[in-house]
């Protein structure tokens, strides 16, 4: 069973019982600079528990600063901050450890999804690209019956009409099989038909090029989606932090760090 926290002891008694929970850097370096300077101690823990800030009304002190300032304790030995208000009414030695002040969040939490697939493109980008993959299709379409060099027109201008081959390569390029065409490309595959005609090729050719920026895109997203674990908050700094109103934090009470927010 724990035994019940000390908070008034002298050194003696410290070393004497290895049960009292006081120890850390702070009494290591204690210990140091007793064993330097031939000084006796007490310590003793500050009654509000608090590194101490400054009322703005009153002002006064209270925590730490607010034993030495009124004299309740002859010295302070804490990891307290050094600022400004509290250089004017007490005396600091050379810090000891110096750290920045860092912020800590919470680990995002990976979501699996299993349309994680279409994520690499906004949704509007997605219902562009369908409809321009349905447009080659008409587009097609309209080049193979249209076009006196297409398909149909191939047919019209032969000789025998009864020529099955020829009545086949009509309807190569109909609507239906125009959008597989358009789909082929789109997946990078190739297609039993393609169109015969300057202008239908012209347009299957732009889509080839419009389908190679297409897929470059979509890879490079989707792999940045894929490695890379983003907390996109914007919050970049300390500044960031205190001039949002969103995002919940909180500090040590009667910090350092509590006065700067």
């Amino acid at each position: 069973q724990e035994p019940p926290f000390v908070e008034y002891t002298t050194n003696e008694e410290r070393l004497l019982n290895p049960n009292i929970r006081l120890k850390g850097l702070c009494i290591d370096l204690l210990d140091i600079i007793k064993g330097s300077l031939g000084f006796q101690y007490e310590i003793h823990l500050v009654a509000d528990g608090n590194y101490g800030t400054q009322n703005a009304l009153t002002r006064e002190w209270n925590g730490l600063m607010g034993d030495l300032v009124q004299g309740g304790a002859d010295m302070c030995m804490a990891p307290l901050t050094i600022t400004y208000e509290r250089q004017q009414f007490v005396k600091f030695t050379k810090p000891f450890m110096d750290l920045g002040v860092n912020i800590l969040v919470a680990k995002e939490v990976a979501k699996v999804s299993i349309m994680g697939f279409l994520e690499p493109f906004e949704w509007s980008l997605w219902a562009v690209v369908i409809g321009t993959f349905i447009f080659v299709g008409l587009c097609l379409t309209f080049c193979s019956y249209f076009s006196p060099y297409g398909h149909r027109g191939a047919y019209i201008q032969r000789e025998d009409l009864t020529d099955l081959s020829g009545r086949a390569n009509r309807n190569q390029l109909c609507l239906k099989e125009s959008l597989w065409v358009s789909f082929a490309a789109w997946m990078q595959q190739g297609a039993e038909f393609s169109p015969r005609s300057l202008s239908g090729r012209f347009a299957q050719g732009t889509w080839w090029f419009t389908v190679m920026v297409i897929s470059a895109t979509y890879t490079a997203n989707l792999a940045a989606f894929l490695t890379v674990a983003r907390l996109d908050s914007g919050i970049n700094s300390l500044n960031d932090l205190a001039n949002q109103r969103e995002i919940k934090y909180g500090t040590v009470k009667n910090s350092a760090v509590q006065k700067f927010f």
